[in-house]
């Protein structure tokens, strides 16, 4: 979600990734986006394939908000 312009939660409408290793990344990623307000993160470790679909995932939505 934005709020004032700036990105204030973050909710996933689905997923096909193991939750292992799923909330291993979204946990850890949503706090670094909304904490710098940067859609592009590091990789979690051991969740690799994980951290790379939640950044574009993040990515693909604030181009539509943007839009």
């Amino acid at each position: 979600m934005i709020s004032d312009g700036e990105i204030s939660s973050i909710s996933v409408v689905s997923k096909r990734d193991d939750a292992k290793w799923f909330n291993r990344a979204l946990n850890r990623l949503v706090q670094i986006v909304i904490s710098t307000q940067e859609a592009t993160t590091d990789i979690v470790g051991g969740a690799t394939y994980s951290s790379r679909g939640i950044d574009a995932a993040i990515a693909a939505a604030l181009e539509k908000a943007v839009a």
